[in-house]
């Protein structure tokens, strides 16, 4: 769906992919009222592609394995700017809070380290994936950070 994505299938490991791990059907776009943003509090967070693809399918093994479900964020966007796919448009987004939350907000996790600001990089690849979900919705939409949604330090 955007221009340039890692596809899930670059990062996916069998038996751990989101089909296998997720009964939701695709993002409806239709209910969509806002753009969620979320950030991963982890201090540090991965560099290089390779370990960045490594994280990713780290959280994906942790998800299926102590949540019962896969990574729930539609994109996630690295500190070079690269857009991984995770759910993307296939899959509703499961990282909100609840199904309701869900249902109206597409979310991008953002994997800056512990609390520090979003580089240029990340700041245009976030902007690249907003545009593309309006032009999916047709309008824009607000964007707010998971907190406005949910009490978390995200």
């Amino acid at each position: 769906m955007i221009a340039d994505q890692i596809d899930r299938e670059t990062w996916e490991q069998p038996g751990w992919t989101i089909a296998e791990h997720t009964s939701n059907g695709p993002q409806p776009w239709d209910q969509t009222k806002y753009i969620v943003l979320h950030y991963t509090a982890a201090s540090s967070t991965p560099d290089s592609f390779d370990q960045v693809e490594a994280y990713i399918q780290a959280m994906q093994r942790d998800y299926v394995s102590n949540r019962g479900y896969s990574l729930g964020y539609n994109w996630c966007v690295d500190r070079h700017g690269r857009i991984w796919e995770i759910r993307g448009a296939d899959y509703r987004c499961a990282a909100n809070g609840n199904s309701d939350l869900n249902r109206c907000g597409p979310a991008i996790l953002c994997l800056v380290n512990g609390k520090d600001a979003a580089n240029q990089a990340m700041i245009d690849s976030v902007n690249k994936t907003i545009a593309t979900i309006y032009t999916a919705i047709g309008h824009p939409v607000d964007v707010v950070g998971h907190y406005q949604l949910k009490p978390t330090a995200c």
